[in-house]
């Protein structure tokens, strides 16, 4: 019988470490499995076993299923107790570009964010992140750096950054929160993004690129040429914001739920996606 671990959680993209696991009635053949599969086990003592867990299983965030089997007679497997990897937790330290690992802090050392993890941006002081190659993350926070500075992230002409979960643009006084998007692609398919606008207006600015989003709140979505901004949300669209059009540009409602186009004059509007739509007071 397994009855507990430790540690219990650890962050992902760490280094292999040893996990003990603490129960009754172990013999020297009873092997540590990990959501299954075993793991190097070394026996210490009836009612204790430590195996390594090498870094590859702890890669991204999640949970694993620890399990200890004891061979018959009088074995079996046991009951199963939850390991958790935590998602790494990067911040900017300063200026520069986002596959730049000297930008970062929080994250193992030598890395910079990718898909699974949270990204903090200027929060206390004032950074510019540049999105040069195609990269990721998991939530994308824009923070407040403090009174006159201002936090960015640009997305250069061509290249993609992708946001699995909530995006958030904080302000506080006299400070900008920007996302300029420009000739780039931001793919937040289906995800809010959520701009705090009690004391300055953080602003989205699009020029050829493309936004995709679930919904946009609050903020200035700024066109400057031809870009696209895609929504797909059910409610709430583009909630308490202004939106600044351009020529050529096109606001796109795509979701596969019902939708209410928001009462704004488009410049160029699309209607797509198998949900229904409501346009009552679109000009």
């Amino acid at each position: 019988t397994a009855t507990s671990l430790s540690p219990t959680t650890t962050s992902a993209k760490g280094t292999q470490f040893t996990l003990t696991v603490t129960g009754t009635n172990f013999i020297s053949l009873s092997v540590v499995n990990w959501n299954g599969t075993p793991l190097t086990t070394t026996y210490v003592s009836a009612t204790s076993l430590t195996a390594l867990v090498p870094a590859a299983n702890i890669a991204v965030s999640g949970t694993a299923a620890i399990t200890v089997f004891t061979p018959t007679p009088g074995g079996g497997t046991s009951g199963a107790l939850t390991f958790t990897i935590t998602r790494v937790s990067f911040s900017s330290t300063k200026t520069g570009n986002w596959n730049d690992p000297t930008v970062w802090t929080g994250g193992p050392v030598g890395t910079f964010p990718s898909a699974d993890d949270n990204v903090t941006i200027g929060s206390g002081s004032s950074h510019t992140v540049t999105v040069t190659v195609a990269s990721a993350c998991d939530t994308l926070t824009v923070g407040a750096p403090g009174l006159g500075g201002s936090s960015q992230v640009n997305i250069n002409s061509g290249v993609t950054l992708t946001v699995h979960g909530s995006i958030s643009l904080k302000v506080s006084l006299g400070v900008l929160s920007i996302l300029n998007v420009g000739a780039g692609i931001l793919d937040a398919t289906n995800q809010t993004i959520t701009m705090s606008n009690s004391i300055a207006i953080p602003q989205i600015l699009i020029s050829t690129g493309t936004v995709t989003a679930g919904s946009v709140s609050s903020g200035n979505i700024t066109f400057s040429g031809a870009g696209i901004l895609n929504l797909s949300a059910t409610t709430g669209t583009l909630l308490s914001s202004t939106l600044t059009l351009a020529t050529g540009c096109t606001v796109n409602y795509n979701g596969a739920g019902p939708q209410t186009v928001a009462g704004y004059a488009y410049n160029n509007l699309t209607l797509s996606g198998s949900g229904t739509k409501t346009t009552s007071g679109v000009t």
